[in-house]
């Protein structure tokens, strides 16, 4: 796509591929996150695009880097008093856990999705780039009603190797269910949603190859 060192000229050419009517709230708040948070250029310009998409789709409200109560949401969208957080990941890991990446980026998402919750946020979704796999667990995708004990157990000790993990959190994990991923493509300045159905059977037949 070829970005400049202009946050504001990137933002507006990849608002123009994708057919958006500019946001001025979300594009100011965007050029100011870059300029005095240091926020990766990819990062924003990624809440800028599914905050637009959002906005499309009918959603009353939408706010990028939104703190709901002691949380930080990446992309806020709210409708008919329901709060919808997206979180975007590049699959960042700190070089302490490169040994145990997949591990630490799937209690990353459960620690998250549980801080959320926690905070009152209905709809909880996570959104990637088209060359990421979504490290998302299984049992995070299914209703509560489908998941084992033994599993819930194990998202547990999962995330008590890299976060703490208290009692109210662990009751806050047995309910959760993500609801839903979104794909974007820089190049295209496309946002796809997938339904967790979907991102199951993506994950599944990507695991099928690495198991022997």
């Amino acid at each position: 796509m070829g970005f400049s060192e202009d946050i504001l000229s990137d933002i507006e050419l990849l608002l123009a591929k994708a057919g958006y009517k500019r946001i001025d709230g979300i594009v100011g708040k965007a050029v100011a996150l870059y300029r005095m948070k240091n926020i990766p250029l990819n990062h924003i310009l990624a809440e800028v695009l599914l905050a637009h998409y959002l906005a499309s789709q009918g959603y009353d409200a939408v706010d990028i880097e939104h703190t709901v109560g002691s949380a930080k949401c990446d992309v806020y969208a709210y409708q008919k008093r329901v709060a919808h957080c997206i979180e975007i990941e590049f699959g960042f890991v700190p070089p302490k856990h490169i040994l145990n990446s997949y591990e630490y980026a799937l209690a990353r998402h459960i620690k998250k999705a549980v801080q959320l919750r926690k905070n009152g946020v209905t709809l909880i979704s996570f959104a990637y780039p088209r060359n990421y796999v979504p490290p998302i667990p299984l049992e995070l995708l299914r209703p509560p009603s489908l998941r084992s004990v033994d599993r819930l157990h194990r998202l547990i000790a999962l995330v008590r190797k890299y976060a703490p993990l208290d009692e109210e959190e662990e009751k806050v994990l047995a309910q959760l269910q993500i609801h839903s991923v979104f794909i974007f493509d820089f190049t295209t300045a496309r946002v796809v949603r997938l339904i967790p159905q979907t991102v199951e059977m993506l994950i599944t037949l990507y695991e099928s190859f690495l198991t022997w």
